[in-house]
């Protein structure tokens, strides 16, 4: 096992911690740091909805993520954009099954940004609609066009 773990920041927003010895670190979207296994463990044990399913922190040794219980195994894989993309490139019937099964407002997040990236049919996009409702899927909110004159 490491003495040092790498910490990648998952998120699109800056997630700052603070270790025990006072030291603060700012982690960047997409950036991570890399941290001493006591920093790590001391973070986990005063946050650990940070490393929980990997919504907000991802630490790089899977085998930890599994001792503390922040994933269920070392071969679960973060629901990351490349794994959203290939399951909305699935038949509609497949990807609204796979819908069902998520709930996590931050997994919904995650799959509302790429969606918005990709070119989806009107079915799709009708059922991402159907699962976050509270999301423009169909562009029902664009303003309507200026009449001609």
């Amino acid at each position: 096992m490491a003495d040092t773990i790498r910490v990648t920041n998952t998120r699109k927003f800056n997630v700052g911690v603070k270790l025990q010895n006072g030291i603060e670190h700012n982690i960047k979207p997409g950036g991570f740091v890399t941290l001493a296994r006591a920093d790590v463990d001391y973070i986990a044990s005063i946050a650990p909805e940070l490393f929980e399913g990997e919504k907000i922190l991802r630490l790089d040794d899977r085998e930890v993520s599994v001792e503390n219980g922040f994933i269920d195994s070392v071969d679960d894989a973060p629901l990351d954009e490349e794994q959203i993309r290939k399951n909305l490139a699935l038949s509609e019937k497949k990807m609204r099954a796979w819908l069902d099964g998520i709930a996590k407002p931050f997994l919904l997040d995650a799959i509302y940004d790429v969606a918005a990236t990709m070119n989806l049919t009107a079915g799709k996009l009708k059922a991402l609609q159907e699962k976050m409702p509270e999301r423009d899927f169909l562009g029902a909110d664009d303003p309507p066009a200026e009449p001609e004159e």
